[in-house]
């Protein structure tokens, strides 16, 4: 790859109570199509993410009564006795360990090049993804990942096929695909298996986008009075390419 950008698209959506919008920055890609003509290549898209929620903060509402304070065991914080009608009083007791987590979003579908796209014996404008832009995306700072794999043909074709399924889900229209078909079989059971695939070459680049890239002010990230891991793929570990 020799490089990576992102271009920022207006989007809107329906909802029962009207349109939201529904920004996004897409995620482009320009690299070399390696030599001869049978270039077979996988584009993988990993998006990660900062966000810090408030667990200490949690309440139940009993029925009957009023709310009160539950703050989740992994905040690190109690409840002691408070005046009357108070709830309680909050006392830290011990650092959070589930306060902030990094999230990662992974790609819908995968994303292959047959060369199509190649001009000059180089890939131009491969849009490999999309960062989603909210509150809580660009809370912190978005990493942006992309993976170029080079691939066998019957790697390509699985992977080609899986994609045209995925994309034509929704779709009444939907045409007929070929079965998905593996290298690999079952030897004590009927399910159904998929197989091993692999990448002769991977090559990797990334990058960061702020919220300053984003071309209006955001609103603040919601309170969560919850666990950080409420977020799907999270993780309360730090990445190491986190800085």
């Amino acid at each position: 790859m020799d490089t990576i950008r992102y271009e920022f698209e207006a989007r809107t959506i329906q909802k029962t109570y009207g349109e939201v919008e529904a920004d996004v920055f897409n995620i482009f890609v320009d690299a070399d199509a390696g030599a001869g003509d049978a270039n077979y290549v996988r584009w993988r898209f990993t998006g990660t993410y900062k966000v810090i929620t408030h667990p200490e903060l949690h309440a139940i509402l009993p029925q009957g009564t009023t709310w009160l304070k539950d703050p989740r065991p992994c905040s690190g914080w109690v409840v002691a006795p408070g005046p009357p009608f108070s709830g309680g009083t909050l006392v830290q007791m011990t650092t959070c360990t589930c306060c902030t987590c990094w999230v990662n979003q992974f790609e819908s579908a995968p994303q292959v090049s047959d060369g199509q796209f190649i001009s000059g014996n180089q890939y131009r404008n491969v849009k490999v993804g999309e960062v989603p832009i909210n509150s809580a995306t660009f809370s912190d700072k978005y990493r942006v990942e992309v993976e170029q794999m080079s691939l066998s043909k019957n790697s390509f074709e699985f992977f080609r096929l899986i994609r045209a399924q995925k994309e034509g889900v929704s779709s009444l229209f939907q045409p007929p695909f070929g079965e998905i078909k593996g290298n690999m079989s079952p030897v004590n059971s009927t399910a159904p298996v998929v197989g091993l695939f692999w990448a002769t070459s991977v090559k990797t680049k990334y990058l960061f986008i702020t919220p300053g890239e984003v071309p209006y002010l955001l609103t603040p990230i919601d309170i969560i009075t919850d666990a950080c891991t409420v977020f799907s793929n999270s993780s309360t570990e730090q990445p190491a390419f986190w800085q």
